[in-house]
């Protein structure tokens, strides 16, 4: 009896264990959720507002995303160093930036929120400017 008692305690962990863990993936999954699909973004520079578009899309597990500005500054540039914790967003992204019309690395980070996105971009020779993103409803 004891042993029965024994492989019944031990598949009964057994199958917990493997409830966890897929919930635990399922949640992971779950969460990309929030920042997958297209974003209208909007800078503060300094009082002056730059509107951009970002896409961020999911494939085999792996976020990928690009940027483009409204107006043609840069189109379509793609977001490097992509990462999403489930409440955080960062990546880096090298563009043409007013006022010298260089190419620049910026830094950005964001805080995720439900359909919205509160955060920053920075490069070292401008500084940090505040951003925000809305997600675009379909």
């Amino acid at each position: 009896m004891k042993k029965f008692e024994r492989l019944t305690l031990v598949t009964i962990l057994a199958v917990l264990i493997l409830c966890l863990s897929s919930s635990a993936l399922a949640q992971e999954k779950k969460s990309t959720g929030k920042v997958i699909g297209e974003w209208k973004v909007e800078v503060n520079g300094d009082g002056q507002y730059y509107y951009l578009t970002m896409t961020i899309t999911e494939s085999g597990g792996k976020l990928s995303g690009t940027m483009s500005e409204q107006s043609g500054m840069f189109k379509d540039a793609p977001l490097t160093n992509l990462e999403f914790d489930g409440q955080n967003l960062g990546f880096e992204i090298t563009v043409t930036t007013p006022p010298d019309g260089l190419e620049k690395p910026w830094t950005a980070s964001f805080a995720v929120g439900e359909d919205k996105m509160d955060g920053s971009f920075s490069n070292d020779q401008v500084g940090s400017v505040s951003a925000s993103a809305t997600r675009e409803k379909k």
